[in-house]
């Protein structure tokens, strides 16, 4: 049986989740927390693996609720370093970034970078980091995305500006289960 982890494919969590189970796991990648409680509790996976803390965000309240709404066990916890990358589908430099696409929490995790480097540029926010390194694919703009090492190698982007968060960043997973 499979494992359940936010999509889509290119997540922290999906990198995170083969570094703690191994790289051969069955995984099934989800879009929401949501879709995850509901997994668990129709045991169609025997668990997952989520992010509930940041050391630069802080608490990950949808995880939160997650574990509150559906009575989740937590299994055990893996801390993984977070490295941001600034990432492109079409050849551009920085300076002719028009738009970065990315999931919130990673935005203020690279706040410092995006206001010295790219003060000028629209934030838009997506569900997830993977997402947004997913659609720079049809994107029109020049536009950047922030997400991780895999999801650039995932979408065959180019990275534009290697680890570009503040220092330190570290987000705790955890192993969630059904009692």
């Amino acid at each position: 049986m499979a494992y359940a982890v936010l999509g889509p494919a290119g997540t922290f969590s999906e990198e995170a989740a083969r570094k703690f189970w191994g790289p051969k796991v069955e995984l099934t990648t989800v879009e929401s927390l949501d879709t995850i409680g509901a997994m668990l509790a129709n045991r169609q996976v025997q668990g997952a693996l989520a992010p509930l803390y940041n050391t630069l965000t802080g608490w990950v309240n949808p995880t939160l609720n997650l574990l509150y709404k559906n009575s989740l066990l937590i299994k055990g916890h893996f801390e993984m370093p977070v490295r941001q990358h600034l990432m492109v589908c079409k050849p551009c430099r920085l300076h002719e970034v028009e738009v970065i696409i990315s999931h919130p929490l990673a935005i203020e995790q690279c706040r410092h970078f995006i206001t010295s480097q790219l003060g000028w540029v629209e934030l838009q926010p997506c569900a997830s980091t993977a997402g947004a390194a997913r659609a720079l694919l049809t994107e029109p703009r020049r536009a950047a995305s922030i997400s991780s090492f895999h999801a650039a190698r995932n979408y065959g982007l180019k990275i534009l500006q290697h680890d570009i968060n503040r220092p330190g960043n570290v987000t705790r997973f955890v192993h969630i289960a059904v009692s």
